[in-house]
């Protein structure tokens, strides 16, 4: 089995961590942290190429960087779609006046309109990424944020209406995502999470539904009960469970972190990142229909030659075949 779930020359992500503003409490600091670890994360779990992840953080995300970086990935996707693109974005988000904005690292708080990024905008932009699979993850609720903090600062169902549209957010709109050092509590979970951490025996790829399970599960008890991350995600859309990392023998690369790592609060404090997870069979029961989507995983197949390739399509299977790439260099195969 490769061990890429995607083809990696089609693949481009962009973290951003906004850090810590003049005005913000100092523990906004973690969120320049959290931008360059997932970046790293998804180059060396999710094997992205380097060339292809972009991390922006503290004064390079100021609305206009921001917005330039977006429409970098729009244009280089318009010539060529991608195939995956993850956009990562740890800070603040904020709702004035009805209206959703994405605060920056020039964001004002008097003049939110004119300095933040209005969530109509940040919609448009994410539209205008071409790409089969297209995953969102924000931190963009934190303690401290500015007027009434919103767990996604745009109009969701816009940009989720096509397959393979996922947003995933740190929380929902009536809690604040925790501040934690060296991470934030989302991030510190997610990274677990790209390691496989939730593994069973049998398991192998890191799929979307597993890892926002993973996230609502583990979140929730470190968090002490008070953050559950949202999956965002619309069934009339026929999104699949598509994988975003691969270890072919079930066991990670490297575990997520060594063994003197310590999670602490924003005061400091440890944070017992020992306790296990507590399952949501209600969340798992609303979302399972994902699992039984048929859709493309884009398996990556090279290198191979005098390969007999089977792919049972049966109704009691479930599985489906609709793009193998990079077959050029397979001799003999049949498929059935």
């Amino acid at each position: 089995m490769n061990t890429v779930p995607f083809n990696s020359d089609k693949a481009y992500a962009l973290t951003i961590g906004v850090g810590n503003r003049d005005v913000d409490n100092p523990a906004m600091a973690t969120t320049a942290n959290d931008a360059r670890r997932v970046g790293k994360e998804l180059i060396g779990r999710a094997r992205f190429l380097p060339a292809n992840v972009q991390t922006v953080i503290n004064d390079d995300t100021t609305a206009a960087q921001v917005l330039a970086k977006l429409d970098a990935l729009a244009a280089q996707t318009s010539a060529a779609p991608a195939e995956m693109v993850v956009i990562y974005f740890s800070g603040h988000g904020c709702m004035k006046n009805g209206l959703y904005y994405i605060v920056c690292r020039d964001t004002v708080n008097t003049d939110v309109e004119h300095t933040a990024i209005a969530g109509s905008v940040f919609t448009e932009k994410l539209q205008a990424i071409q790409t089969d699979k297209l995953l969102v993850l924000l931190d963009c609720c934190h303690s401290g944020g500015i007027y009434d903090p919103i767990d996604i600062p745009f109009d969701k169902d816009a940009v989720l209406a096509k397959p393979n549209r996922v947003i995933i957010s740190a929380s929902h709109s009536s809690e604040v995502s925790f501040l934690s050092k060296p991470l934030s509590v989302f991030t510190y979970a997610l990274v677990e999470g790209l390691a496989g951490k939730f593994f069973e025996d049998g398991d192998t790829d890191v799929t979307l539904f597993n890892l926002a399970m993973y996230l609502r599960e583990r979140v929730y008890p470190l968090s002490g009960n008070r953050q559950r991350p949202q999956l965002n995600i619309l069934q009339s859309a026929q999104t699949s469970d598509f994988a975003i990392a691969r270890y072919p023998n079930g066991e990670p690369r490297a575990a997520a972190f060594d063994e003197d790592f310590s999670l602490l609060t924003g005061d400091g404090k440890d944070i017992n990142t020992a306790m296990p997870t507590v399952r949501d069979e209600e969340m798992r029961q609303q979302f399972s229909w994902m699992i039984n989507v048929t859709g493309d995983k884009n398996n990556v197949i090279a290198g191979n030659t005098n390969s007999t390739i089977t792919v049972n399509t049966g109704s009691t299977t479930n599985q489906n075949a609709d793009k193998i790439y990079n077959i050029e260099k397979i001799d003999n195969a049949s498929f059935s």
